[in-house]
């Protein structure tokens, strides 16, 4: 028996919330939706998710931030991020990166190329557990 695939996503924008959440149920992924970063790092630290899809310009707490916590909590350390953001300049990616993303997918996001980059994001997060 194979559970789903649990799948953070965090996003302060309801409409994105809902498209990105739609998208991932509709390909039987296990969605957890927080609108912000401090209650996503709660939950996550709980129960950690097998990847997340992080927003970047969020109030309170950015994306940046949330990604910088994520990697510094044990319990939350190894799960993969992929970044999603209006943002397309290299000095944001770049600093998602740095922040410890996997990923970085521009807004406005086409359903294909965000389903191909967790299913790869998740499927090398597999290998790397049986390794």
């Amino acid at each position: 028996m194979s559970t789903k695939q649990r799948v953070m996503v965090i996003d302060d924008t309801p409409a994105n919330l809902g498209l990105l959440e739609d998208m991932l149920v509709s390909n039987g992924f296990d969605v957890a939706a927080f609108p912000r970063g401090a209650m996503a790092l709660s939950a996550a630290a709980q129960q950690p998710p097998d990847l997340i899809l992080l927003d970047i310009m969020m109030p309170e707490m950015d994306g940046y931030e949330v990604c910088r916590r994520l990697k510094t909590d044990p319990s939350t350390r190894n799960v993969p991020v992929i970044f999603i953001s209006a943002l397309d300049a290299t000095e944001s990616k770049l600093r998602a990166f740095t922040d410890g993303g996997v990923d970085y997918v521009t807004k406005p996001l086409q359903q294909e190329e965000v389903l191909a980059r967790v299913r790869t994001h998740l499927k090398l997060r597999e290998m790397q557990r049986e390794l």
